[in-house]
């Protein structure tokens, strides 16, 4: 598989995921509960995925799909903190592209530290 295939291959990864979450009503008053929410769906959706993923001494991101695929969940928080802890997961070797579900009204850049980066809100998910 070339390049331009796996590119591909993830793009459509991360649609998929995507549009199944986007389908979905989850709680956003606890993080670890909306979490196991989310897995759920996923298991559900036949989406294979791994939780509490460790990248490195000190990060840890909520979950990993093939193709090095790492999706962050965030309910609060200040966004400049958000956006730090999104670059040091993305300068992790084992991530190729990143997911930010969030609560928080943010945007992202289409790219962090050169690897690309789509943001799904959850309060306009189950608008």
């Amino acid at each position: 598989m070339d390049i331009k295939e796996e590119s591909a291959d993830q793009a459509t990864r991360v649609r998929k995921i995507l549009n199944v979450l986007a389908t979905y009503s989850f709680s956003l008053s606890d993080e670890k509960v909306l979490q196991g929410e989310i897995s759920d769906v996923l298991n559900q959706e036949g989406i294979t995925h791994r939780r509490e993923v460790r990248l490195n001494e000190k990060d840890i991101i909520d979950f990993v799909f093939e193709g090095g695929i790492g999706m962050e969940v965030k309910i609060k928080g200040q966004k400049l903190a958000i956006y730090r802890q999104l670059r040091r997961y993305a300068a992790a070797e084992q991530i190729n592209q990143l997911i930010l579900l969030t609560s928080v009204s943010m945007g992202t850049p289409g790219v962090i530290e050169g690897k690309p980066t789509a943001v799904l809100s959850l309060s306009r998910a189950h608008l």
